[in-house]
């Protein structure tokens, strides 16, 4: 038998209303407990990746909007974010948040040996300086200078975007502090012609773009370096031809390329090793070029 009892004594209206407000704030409550969960999850992600997928972090994004003169309350950088410069700069490249914190305001732009503008911090526009590209790619004048990306001891560094056929380079001057910490303290204009790099730069575009140009600049037996799969990643040497180059050449950056340097000095005009890296992909490529009789040809190949 059904129990109509419950319908003969029904609740006072103020007891229905409690009720119903109390759900209505426990839905409520359940809610912004899921989104806090959803957020800190996306930063999270977005804190502890470094591919060039995660740029537009809402999150990040949020923040350059609404508190542009406020500090932002999360956790600070791990300080190992800061030990190697690569580490920094991956990071610094992608996230608002960190270039918001790591600029040194108001920034000065220098050109030549004169200050020509300066940004301030409300001004201040992102700067994708690998240009959103999944590899970047540095000069080295010899061999040694690459052990050079791993070092912790570094106290200045620079990024470089060359833009070959302009013959414009724009350069980024990095410090780090004394309490390790990288800043960007100084943006840089300089054409080819103020570069030590400046025979190479006009060769390379020319390199890069041609491929008659191209085949007639790599040296008529190519030294050549790869891993063999077959053999459990061993080492395997040999040379190729200049007729065979073709077959083996990887595709180069065009147009604009970056340097990194870590303290480089590109003491010998006569030699540039020019490394394609990937950032979080594995790529390594190792271009090595040498200069006779005011002409540059491509001498060795590694990936």
């Amino acid at each position: 038998m059904r129990d109509f009892r419950a319908w003969d004594n029904p609740p006072h209206p103020f007891l229905q209303m409690k009720q119903k407000t109390l759900v209505l704030l426990a839905t409520l409550i359940a809610i912004m407990l899921w989104a806090c969960s959803e957020q800190a999850s996306r930063q999270a992600e977005s804190t502890s990746t470094t591919t060039l997928e995660e740029v537009n972090d809402s999150v990040f994004e949020e923040v350059d909007t609404l508190l542009l003169d406020e500090e932002v309350n999360e956790e600070p950088m791990p300080a190992a974010a800061d030990e190697m410069f690569d580490d920094f700069i991956f990071l610094f490249d992608q996230s608002h948040r960190v270039q918001r914190s790591r600029v040194r305001f108001p920034l000065v732009e220098v050109r030549g040996n004169d200050t020509i503008g300066t940004t301030a911090r409300e001004d201040w526009q992102h700067h994708y300086l690998f240009f959103q590209k999944d590899f970047c790619t540095a000069l080295f004048n010899y061999r040694g200078q690459m052990q050079m990306e791993e070092s912790t001891k570094g106290k200045w560094a620079e990024v470089e975007q060359i833009f070959l056929h302009q013959r414009l380079i724009h350069q980024y001057h990095f410090d780090r502090d004394t309490l390790g910490q990288w800043f960007l303290t100084e943006e840089r204009r300089l054409g080819f012609d103020e570069s030590e790099l400046c025979s190479f730069l006009d060769f390379y575009r020319d390199f890069s773009t041609d491929s008659i140009f191209q085949r007639q600049h790599v040296s008529g037996q190519i030294r050549y370096k790869t891993l063999d799969e077959e053999m459990e990643n061993e080492p395997l040497e040999g040379t190729i031809s200049a007729d065979q180059w073709f077959e083996f050449a990887p595709e180069l950056p065009r147009d604009v390329i970056t340097n990194i340097r870590y303290g480089q000095t590109y003491d010998n005009p006569n030699h540039i090793i020019f490394e394609m890296r990937g950032i979080a992909n594995g790529l390594q490529v190792t271009l090595s070029f040498h200069q006779q009789a005011g002409v540059w040809r491509l001498t060795r190949l590694e990936n």
